[in-house]
């Protein structure tokens, strides 16, 4: 898409704005309702453009497009809403088999739990989640796949990751925290931030770990184990074991001159050019093919105009970023 100048009237105080695109016509929608609206309004296959604003959510049932005006991270460790696509209430993504199409999402900071029950293809971009989770059915029971997830993440943050087993997750230059316990059935993690917060359970049963960096909990009393890790710095420190290993295996004291201040995960020059993966760049979140940036990268509402009166004339600059 090019670039859409389209002007809509709202309410004093209603300054959120949701565009759907279906079948090359636009309708807009406005205030804290209209992201709800727009995605009631869709169906397979359309986009809905979001400003940034705060936006009432009540879960996704389609294979439908959502773009955001940003997740309003920035690359260190402070959490931040500023210009953010923010979306409230519950978050349950569970798409019927029979739809067709891609689910995607990028750009939008999401404030409470994102629950995924059925998800045939997804793709997260540029996300921050609060939650991410899959049911516990997955892990209370093994023996059969409730559920269907297949999904991938590029540059996202998660704050609680509760990801577990028949479930297929790739996360891609991504910085995931594990509250509980770390069980990531059958995932794949490259270029990613680990942090593991339970000292009683680290284990990446048939998960493939390449270019990441893992804090492991402090005072870690079990062993953690993969089947596959390439090119990882295991930040100290750890009581513990590792197996399966292929490639190389980087240690790190978490007292060690590693990191830029104000973080522990953005390398030092010196460091970056250590801790590299088999073709010589960086790993961790700011190396390999997709480096960690919180700008979006597809269209979005990117400009607001606005003009004072009795109601609030907007008008909307759709641009390719």
């Amino acid at each position: 898409m090019g670039v859409l100048f389209a002007t809509v009237t709202l309410h004093a105080g209603q300054k959120q704005v949701a565009t759907l695109c279906h079948d090359g016509t636009e309708t807009h929608y406005y205030g804290s309702d209209a992201y709800v609206n727009a995605k009631l309004a869709a169906t397979n296959g359309d986009a809905i453009y979001l400003s940034a604003g705060r936006f009432s959510g009540n879960g996704i049932n389609k294979a439908i497009s959502i773009y955001g005006a940003g997740m309003g991270q920035t690359d260190s460790t402070t959490v931040t809403t500023v210009g953010a696509t923010v979306i409230e209430g519950e978050n349950t993504i569970s798409i019927p088999a029979d739809s067709v199409g891609t689910l995607y999402i990028e750009g939008v900071y999401f404030s409470q739990p994102m629950t995924l029950e059925r998800v045939e293809e997804g793709v997260f971009a540029k996300c921050y989640f609060q939650d991410l989770w899959t049911p516990d059915e997955y892990y209370t029971d093994l023996s059969e796949a409730v559920y269907d997830v297949n999904c991938s993440f590029y540059n996202c943050v998660s704050e609680d990751t509760r990801v577990y087993g028949h479930t297929t997750m790739a996360f891609f230059n991504s910085r995931l925290f594990f509250a509980a316990r770390f069980i990531p059935y059958f995932h794949n993690f490259r270029n990613c931030l680990i942090e593991v917060g339970s000292p009683y359970h680290f284990s990446a049963t048939n998960a493939t770990m390449v270019n990441c960096i893992i804090y492991p909990a402090e005072n870690a009393e079990s062993p953690f184990s993969w089947s596959e890790l390439e090119n990882c710095l295991v930040v100290k420190p750890i009581n513990a074991s590792s197996t399966c290993l292929s490639g190389n295996l980087y240690t790190a004291d978490s007292s060690d001159d590693v990191f830029e201040a104000g973080t522990y995960y953005h390398l030092k020059a010196n460091a970056a050019s250590t801790f590299v993966d088999f073709n010589g760049d960086q790993i961790g979140i700011y190396g390999g093919e997709f480096p960690f940036s919180v700008t979006p990268t597809n269209p979005q509402i990117g400009d607001l105009t606005v003009t004072e009166g009795d109601n609030i004339e907007i008008t909307i600059d759709l641009t390719n970023q």
